[in-house]
C-alpha cells in the first residue's frame, strides 16, 4: 500500500511540477493564535528549526517539497503554518530530460 502511494506522488509530481519547491527555496514558519502570528522564522526548505522565545519555545520541520509545516511541537492552543517566501533555483526539466535521452542512447561510431 505504501508502494503504491508513494508511486502515485512521484506521478503527481512529474504531471504537475509546479506544485513543487525549486531546490534552495526559502520558506517562512509562522506560529498562530487564531490569525495572529505570534512568533515565525525562516529556513531552507526541508529543514527544521527550533525558536525559543520568552516563555516558551516551538520546532517545526519543513517539507522539502511543499514548504507545509511537518513534525511541530508546539505549545497548546498554537498552529503552526508554512509558506514559501522565495523560489531558490529552478530546475530545468527539459535539459535533464534532454540529457537522459542522450544517456540511454546507443553509441554510433563511424
Amino acid at each position: 500500500m505504501q508502494l503504491s502511494s508513494a508511486l502515485a506522488a512521484v506521478a503527481a509530481l512529474a504531471l504537475f511540477p509546479e506544485a513543487t519547491v525549486a531546490a534552495g527555496a526559502k520558506c517562512r514558519v509562522d506560529l498562530k493564535h487564531g490569525q495572529a502570528v505570534v512568533s515565525s522564522f525562516e529556513v531552507l526548505a526541508g529543514s527544521r528549526k527550533t525558536v525559543k522565545e520568552e516563555g516558551f519555545s516551538w520546532t517545526c520541520s519543513t517539507e522539502r517539497d511543499t514548504c507545509n509545516a511537518v513534525n511541530c511541537i508546539l505549545p497548546k492552543g498554537l498552529t503552526a503554518v508554512g509558506v514559501q517566501i522565495s523560489s531558490g533555483k529552478p530546475k530545468d526539466r527539459a535539459a535533464e530530460e534532454s540529457a537522459a535521452r542522450q544517456a540511454a542512447a546507443p553509441k554510433v561510431v563511424a
